[in-house]
């Protein structure tokens, strides 16, 4: 509950105006812990699909508050991409997702053209004369 409330309130900031400017990278972590519960393991084979499920999910929470998708892109690290030992309390802290603000690329408008101009090229005034025999 905790997490969707604050997903809620992250998302009503990225539709402000200043944060429209910027696409949103949302990158899922583990611990280095095997995945041992079975049905756990059943929908997540590995850590990095662990990871990569997360941020998925939170891509999906942060979609269903209004976030247009195509600004949204997720990664998964698995276990490779600590911030604390693994242990009793450094695991708990490498099992996160973070969220990265880039700003948006620039856009290249491409004008079509839908009349071609045919010049004639001139001749030049010594083309006019008589060749040289």
């Amino acid at each position: 509950p905790a997490a969707k409330q604050a997903i809620g309130t992250l998302a009503g900031i990225l539709e402000t105006k200043d944060a429209l400017a910027f696409e949103i990278r949302v990158v899922g972590h583990t611990d280095n812990m095997p995945i041992s519960r079975p049905e756990t393991r059943a929908k997540h084979p590995t850590n990095m699909h662990l990871s990569t499920h997360r941020a998925i999910s939170v891509r999906d929470a942060l979609v269903k508050d209004g976030i247009a998708a195509n600004r949204v892109q997720v990664a998964g690290y698995g276990e490779f991409r600590p911030v604390a030992e693994n242990g009793k309390r450094g695991s708990a802290t490498n099992r996160r997702v973070e969220i990265f603000l880039t700003p948006m690329p620039a856009v290249i408008e491409i004008v079509e053209s839908t009349s071609v101009d045919i010049i004639e090229p001139s001749r030049p005034a010594a083309a006019e004369e008589e060749p040289l025999k």
